[in-house]
């Protein structure tokens, strides 16, 4: 356990150095004696009219670029903010991670269906090297070269699925047995409108332990904010 937790930057949570309401949230959504489901899921239609502009004048030239890549990348630089949603409930404790791995399914011809793609050491890097890894794991999960991704490392995996072929207004996932607190995202089709402006689908999906939609609304803001900076290395 030890070792997982140095490579992903993990930590048992000091409970002293909490908030009186972390202390309480944590405690409450987690006691299924209380409340059966605390994970919550919201969809919201996000202008990325702006964020597309900039990814081509700044960031498309950079080898294993897309847009989607852009939009993980500044995901993670999102959650660097907000350090609540990277704790994660293992073996019965609360653990906060500051180097957490990215996990995508991609979607294969054949038999095999998806592939499974586990991007690691992406939390602070910047995007020349984000781009070499996400289009490094991407392709090996593509050619079957990955196998199945730890369970350890699932359970605390921040969790993105690009919908581009989904017109969704709304998504609901399946649930987890056990809570662990986890990030869940997913993109959906891009949308242009007869102005010009683009649009997608942006689902999150987190655990009322660690979130409620008061810090929600400040992580879209964030993100929003992010992805519309013109210099962001």
């Amino acid at each position: 356990m030890q070792d997982f937790l140095e490579k992903y930057g993990g930590k048992e949570l000091d409970s002293s150095k909490l908030s009186d309401y972390e202390k309480w949230s944590l405690n409450f959504f987690s006691d299924k004696n209380e409340i059966q489901d605390s994970s919550f899921e919201i969809t919201i239609q996000l202008d990325i009219t702006k964020a597309d502009q900039i990814y081509r004048s700044t960031y498309a030239q950079t080898p294993g670029a897309s847009f989607t890549a852009y939009l993980i990348w500044n995901i993670f630089g999102t959650l660097n903010k907000h350090p609540y949603l990277n704790y994660r409930f293992l073996r019965g404790k609360w653990y906060s991670f500051e180097n957490l791995p990215l996990f995508c399914l991609v979607a294969v011809e054949g038999e095999r269906r998806f592939g499974e793609a586990l991007v690691e050491n992406v939390a602070h890097a910047n995007w020349e090297r984000f781009c070499f890894l996400y289009r490094k794991a991407i392709e090996e999960a593509r050619n079957g070269q990955r196998s199945t991704v730890d369970e350890d490392v699932w359970r605390i995996a921040v969790v993105v699925g690009n919908l581009y072929h989904l017109n969704f207004t709304s998504l609901r996932r399946h649930k987890d047995n056990e809570s662990m607190a986890k990030s869940y995202f997913y993109f959906g089709a891009r949308n242009k409108a007869s102005d010009g402006s683009l649009s997608m689908a942006f689902y999150t999906g987190f655990d009322h332990c660690t979130c409620d939609l008061f810090l929600l609304s400040k992580f879209h803001q964030d993100y929003l904010e992010k992805i519309t900076m013109k210099s962001n290395f």
